[in-house]
């Protein structure tokens, strides 16, 4: 198979003809963007010490292709003082700008007189950050910087440790001046402060003066226990020396306790509302072989992993049983490797795979092919003819090596190639084949749905590997083929121009049409052929500030004044100080107010051009953890809520409402209709079962912790089904139309379901079945009657809905991607041509509740509301189908814990966007995001996303990553490829040092590596953190352990070989490659991060853009 490994030139030398300047030092990098002679150039100017000075991305402003220039100035020591803004150029043409001009032409650009950042430092030769300011004179002029203090402590820390029977212990406090302590706060006070021993451990971290977390580790330097606030609340006043039982009260509900085996690998956890631990068992390359939850445990029940010699993940699947100790201890002690047999007898489960442990007792749930496509022998017949491979002209087509069927030529090594989900609770399974040009691209996929029907995708790139056209074709069982044909073009710096949309027969549509600014930031988007209008305002640091979408129109203030408010109090931070949207042509909006954590406390409201205190606002007050105690919600008549909140732990126990109760179901309020001591019960998982305030009797969950059924007590029911993968399939409504009819409802109690057989005279069944962006409505018994209701598309969808209008409808979203209006365009029908209109209107309480609809709001138009989600209002229920979470508005809660919880340790497992919805969303349920510069993290989530699905390597750092939607070209338009670049370079570069200056075997998975560090890095980013696992010092010590583990480990082998018959010493050695192992893990962790986050420390408050900038600037150093 030929290799293509060669993307850009650097260009070291001189050579006639050059824009760049001849006497100065530079560094030139050339990207070529089409065949011949288009390229992107990128000319770095070095000082005479061999700093970086300047930067030049030639000819890539959208003004008359300007240059844009950035330099970087020096404090008297050789330290970075001033990082200033990009500036267009248009006279340039890749010349060294000298300093005077670039900064009078900065000032003038951005009509502010300090458009740089500033970082200062103490006068010590530790060189440590004090200050750092960001962009803006406002900042600048009002003294509003990040600042950082160093000390040690006072002797107030408590110390809690493991004592020798492996319990948690208080001990004394420790001493004055044994703990470095940090403190930086932010531009408006908001402060954390870091203890850390003398190992460089992190033993508390404290915010907003006595919200504590404490962090304990055991003897190996493991982390052994996390007490968030509450806890340590509660153990601080412990007796000394005396051990606290793990059956306390504090650690039970709020901490997170950790266990180890002897090589180091996380074998069981207990964590904050989950009754039981998640046990985990790893075999001898430390692969997590088995792993079984709360809910698994009392089903007897583990997922079990396959993976086959390289590492790869091959098959995942439920063990039924419990298992023995033997078993345990033979996986632990075996390196636990299965493989392609295929052949007759079709392997494991017809998989084509070996199963040599629990071979007859697994059920399937997922498997994944690679290197070649001889899974199609042993797939089922009635389903390959549609998944075989077929050229699609004017399409990419398969590389002439790669092996479509049948052969064992290793023309596609590496790659994966297929994969099959099963539906859960079914037998079936859907399939999908991948398939890819010669650069590793995917230009063909194919899969089955569960509707009995086919889709195929087929893609088109160009030389840079941006996609230029894809066309998809939907088949469904009994109903027409749907075809759609995208086209995209894009300008000079790769930033896209045009999207043309081309759906079955119709007329072709020109989809958006995009405008930038000289900085490369979107600005105006048209659409639908150009008959509507988006428009984006910013600040100079890139924040939005104005969004004008048709009638719909927001105005965001942080610094600056909001006309005529008499409440508005500056945040300087990135939190939003207020907020105003233009509603059938009067203002409405927010003032916003927060506590010391940043957590969203109050609001004042601006209504009908008028400020209206006391109408659609809300109050809220929290605990030390973010689970909300009191509640208070304004209608546009009289306070509709007065909730308080009581818990057990973090899970919510019951809800009492003072407020006054409309009882209707078109408010939004919340309908306090059980009056008990606990109207709320929880599984083993921490996933809510009851809602007996809704009336809600039963949840039942998957093994996903997604909810399979919701039922209700007068017999409704919503049942969900999910492929293994996590994708919902369907959702169906069960409506008791004559409950008497249903005897059981009278005596149906938490924790039980009834089986409602379909009868149309008793119950009503309805629902939606999803496949990818096709959406369908559906009625009656199974297999019923079922139509495409939408097609979902970037801006919004086609309705299909019978009995409606069948044309393009335009989402248009605020600051946060919610959906304020639903737009349709103009169409014909006949000889009648309908002129467009504003078809839904939607407003929204910060909680994401939508206000009392209005006549000709029409809220039952279309479902997806908030967030991009859809509002699922059926019987009552009225939360937000977050993917991963559901979310429910009226309690700002959601309904389980965050599969990522253990990123955020302080905040409650199961709070909203860590209670400050006005400045993050939450994408997928996981983790929040900074809102206002959510498009810079595009690129980090549809990473991550490709991970999640199972792509690895080339494919999910850029080959399916759809740069159409990354922002991160916004202000660097060649920054979308540097920081995959670097962060896989210099991951990659890690483990090649590794490997090959070492003589001894890595076990681990490079690429769960990088994964577990990019997702890691965003969650960090996204909540506000700024981490300090990718500094200098990290890197250092990282390269210390791994140095004083290989020492162990050759004395280790040493001593086997002097005594080879020593059971022990030959364990010493087991231990040591382990160790060895954990220590080079976190070495390519340190690296990646030190090439990108680590460079940019104040990532939160200059968004993505920094990170592109920096990580480029280490690329090339580490060139040179």
């Amino acid at each position: 198979m030929r290799k293509i490994y060669l993307f850009t030139i650097i260009v070291l030398f001189w050579q006639q003809g050059f824009s760049q300047s001849s006497d100065q030092n530079y560094i030139r990098t050339r990207t070529f963007i089409k065949t011949g002679n288009e390229y992107m150039d990128q000319i770095q100017y070095y000082d005479g010490l061999g700093r970086l000075s300047q930067t030049v991305q030639v000819g890539a402003s959208p003004l008359n292709g300007a240059d844009l220039v950035s330099i970087v100035q020096y404090d008297g020591i050789g330290r970075e003082h001033k990082n200033w803004l990009p500036v267009p150029l248009s006279t340039n043409a890749g010349q060294f700008v000298d300093t005077a001009t670039f900064k009078s032409n900065a000032v003038s650009v951005y009509a502010d007189a300090k458009p740089y950042s500033e970082t200062r430092y103490e006068p010590s030769p530790l060189n440590r950050i004090t200050d750092q300011f960001g962009a803006g004179s406002s900042w600048h002029n009002n003294n509003k910087r990040v600042t950082t203090s160093y000390g040690t402590n006072d002797g107030s820390v408590a110390r809690f440790f493991v004592n020798e029977s492996g319990f948690l212990q208080r001990g004394s406090n420790y001493a004055a001046g044994t703990l470095y302590k940090t403190i930086v706060t932010d531009e408006d006070g908001k402060s954390v402060t870091e203890f850390k021993d003398k190992l460089g451990r992190v033993v508390m971290s404290r915010k907003s003066g006595d919200v504590d977390t404490y962090y304990v580790y055991n003897d190996l330097d493991q982390l052994f226990m996390v007490l968030p606030p509450l806890a340590s609340d509660g153990l601080k006043v412990h007796t000394a020396g005396v051990p606290i039982p793990m059956t306390n009260d504090f650690l039970k509900k709020y901490a997170y306790i950790y266990t180890y085996d002897r090589r180091g690998n996380q074998t069981t956890k207990k964590l904050p509302g989950c009754d039981t631990v998640v046990s985990m068992i790893y075999d001898k390359a430390n692969r997590l072989i088995m792993s079984q939850d709360g809910n698994q445990k009392s089903k007897q029940q583990w997922l079990v992993n396959k993976y086959d010699i390289l590492g790869r993940l091959l098959y995942t699947s439920i063990l039924n049983r419990e298992i023995t100790s033997s078993e345990k201890n033979y996986i632990y002690d075996n390196v636990i490797i299965e493989s392609y047999i295929g052949g007759a007898d079709k392997g494991f489960a017809e998989t084509g795979y070996t199963c040599i442990h629990f071979a007859s007792e697994l059920d399937l749930l997922t498997a994944n092919y690679y290197d070649n496509y001889n899974f199609f022998e042993i797939w089922p017949g009635t389903i390959t003819t549609d998944l075989v491979y077929m050229d699609r002209n004017g399409y990419g087509t398969v590389y002439a090596a790669y092996p479509v069927f049948g052969n064992n030529e290793s023309g596609c090594k590496g790659l994966q190639t297929g994969s099959l989900q099963r539906v859960l609770g079914t037998n079936s399974y859907l399939y999908q084949v991948d398939y890819y040009d010669y650069r590793g691209r995917v230009i063909q996929s194919r899969s089955t749905n569960h509707l009995g029907g086919y889709d195929h995708v087929y893609n088109q790139y160009d030389f840079s590997g941006n996609l230029t056209k894809t066309l998809k074709e939907h088949n469904v069982l009994g109903q027409q083929q749907i075809i759609e044909a995208y086209t995209y073009t894009y300008d000079q710096a790769l930033r896209l121009k045009t999207t043309k949309y081309k759906l079955n027969n119709n007329d072709t549509v020109l989809l958006t049409s995009n405008k930038y600014d000289k900085f490369g930031r979107l600005t105006e988007k048209k659409r639908h052929n150009n008959t509507d209008t988006e428009e984006f305002e910013y600040n100079p640091r890139g924040w939005t500030t104005k969004i004008k979408s048709g009638e719909f129109e927001e105005n965001l203030y942080y610094n600056s004044p909001m006309p005529n408010n008499p409440t508005f109090s500056a945040c300087y931070n990135g939190n939003i100080a207020a907020s105003s949207w233009k509603y059938n042509g009067v203002i409405n909006g927010y003032t916003y107010y927060y506590d010391n954590l940043n957590r969203l406390s109050s609001t004042y409201s601006v209504l009908n051009n008028e400020w209206a205190d006391g109408l659609y606002t809300e109050y809220f007050s929290y605990d030390k953890q973010g689970n909300i105690n009191n509640l208070q919600r304004w209608d546009n008549q009289d306070v509709s809520d007065i909730l308080t909140l009581t818990y057990n732990g973090n899970r919510l126990k019951k809800v009492n409402d003072n407020g006054y109760s409309q009882n209707l179901y078109s408010i939004m309020e919340y309908r306090n209709l059980a009056n008990l001591p606990t109207e709320f019960y929880y599984d083993a998982n921490g996933n809510m079962t009851t809602d007996l305030d809704r009336n809600i009797v039963t949840i039942k969950y998957n093994l996903l912790n997604l909810p399979d059924t919701v039922q209700f007590a007068n017999g409704n029911q919503i049942i969900n089904q999910y492929d293994a993968s996590g994708q919902k399939l369907y959702t169906r409504y069960y409506t008791v139309l004559y409950p008497e009819a249903v005897p059981v409802i009278s005596t149906l109690e938490p924790g039980k379901t009834i089986k409602l057989e379909y009868n149309m005279d008793i119950v009503d069944e309805t629902g939606v079945f999803y496949v990818n962006n096709y959406e369908y409505g559906f009625n009656g018994c199974d297999p019923g009657w079922y139509w495409i209701r939408r097609i979902h598309n970037p801006e919004g969808y086609f309705s299909q809905e019978p009995g409606t209008y069948q044309t393009f409808y335009y989402y248009r979203k605020d600051h946060l991607g919610n959906n304020r209006e639903v737009w349709r365009a103009s169409y014909t029908n006949g000889s009648t041509t309908y002129a467009a209109a504003t078809e839904q209107k939607t407003q929204y309480y910060p909680s994401g509740l939508p206000w009392k609809s209005n006549s000709g709001d029409n809220p039952g138009s279309q479902p997806y509301k908030y967030g991009g989600k859809e509002f699922v209002e059926m019987h009552g229920l009225d939360e937000y189908d977050s993917d991963a979470r559901w979310y429910y508005p009226a309690i700002m809660r959601t309904t389980t814990p965050d599969p990522l919880a253990e990123k955020y340790y302080d905040i409650s497992p199961y709070a909203w966007c860590a209670n400050n919805p006005v400045k993050f969303v939450d994408p997928d349920g996981r983790f929040p995001v900074w809102a206002v510069v959510g498009a810079g993290l595009e690129y980090g989530f549809q990473v991550y996303d490709n991970y999640k699905s199972g792509k690895s390597g080339y494919d999910a750092w850029v080959g399916d990553v759809d740069f159409l939607d990354v922002g991160l070209s916004a202000v660097n338009p060649t920054g979308k490829f540097k920081v995959a670049k670097t962060l896989l370079v210099e991951g990659t570069k890690a483990v090649v040092n590794i490997t090959q200056n070492e003589q001894i075997k890595v076990n681990a998975n490079i690429e769960e590596v990088v994964t577990n560090t990019l997702v890691n890095t965003l969650v960090d980013v996204g909540v506000g953190k700024v981490t300090d696992a990718g500094s200098k010092k990290a890197v250092q010590n990282a390269n210390k352990e791994v140095y004083t583990a290989n020492q162990k480990l050759k004395t280790a082998e040493r001593q086997a070989q002097r005594s080879p018959n020593s059971t022990k010493k030959a364990e010493n050695v087991k231990d040591a490659q382990s160790n060895v192992q954990s220590a080079r893990n976190k070495q390519v962790r340190t690296q990646m991060l030190n090439s990108t986050i680590g460079q940019a420390p104040n990532v939160t408050q200059q968004g993505a853009t920094i990170i592109s900038n920096r990580a480029l600037k280490d690329e090339e150093k580490n060139k040179r």
